[in-house]
């Protein structure tokens, strides 16, 4: 050592001090609106952790109401005369046509808890496949009279006592994630997710 000092170029300290501050800042944004909800989360099983990527597959999926139930029958709803005139009514429109207007979003009508984390899909769906996949026909609980097409599935939802254990069977767990991962994977990307044969490439998805 010769006793001199190492000193940092201008240019070098400045752009260390650009980029300390940067992380400074995302740091407290971050502190200041509380818990950042994870965009990718791991799905444990049996075959290895899966990763899943929140943000880009609901971009494709029809509506939040595929994958979070809970949506559908929430009693927490806002009024249509908070963005419309008074005389507008949730009333006068069928839910499938709400849904099909541009901008509107499930949490739009819908309230969302952003403290409540989602369910685990294994709430619902057992480990082993079920015997019976069908759903349940009305003529198991009512008269031969009931069909289903006499009321639809909102005014179903809606008869007290109703849930949707009374008329669908859950899949078993394996089943569900299989049978929706694998159909958009291998429909939206063959290159990605495809063996050499156009089955799953279950790598691809399976960090084990």
């Amino acid at each position: 050592m010769n006793g001199k000092a190492h000193r940092i170029p201008k240019s070098r300290a400045l752009v260390i001090f650009t980029v300390i501050a940067a992380l400074a800042a995302v740091a407290a944004q971050f502190a200041a609106s509380g818990s950042v909800e994870p965009r990718r989360l791991y799905l444990q099983s049996s075959a290895g952790a899966v990763v899943f990527d929140h943000e880009a597959h609901a971009g494709y999926a029809e509506g939040c109401e595929s994958c979070h139930h809970e949506l559908l029958l929430s009693d927490k709803r806002a009024a249509c005369s908070d963005c419309h005139d008074e005389g507008m009514s949730s009333e006068d429109f069928d839910h499938e046509e709400l849904k099909t207007i541009e901008g509107h979003a499930c949490e739009r009508c819908h309230e969302v808890d952003k403290n409540i984390r989602a369910n685990s899909c294994r709430g619902c769906h057992p480990t082993d496949e079920p015997v019976d996949l069908a759903t349940v026909g009305c003529v198991e609980c009512h008269d031969d009279d009931y069909t289903p097409d006499m009321m639809t599935h909102d005014e179903l939802r809606d008869v007290e006592g109703h849930s949707c254990e009374g008329c669908h069977h859950a899949r078993a767990i394996g089943a569900v994630f299989h049978g929706y991962c694998n159909h958009c994977h291998l429909t939206e990307r063959p290159g990605i997710f495809a063996d050499g044969n156009g089955g799953a490439r279950c790598q691809s998805c399976h960090l084990k």
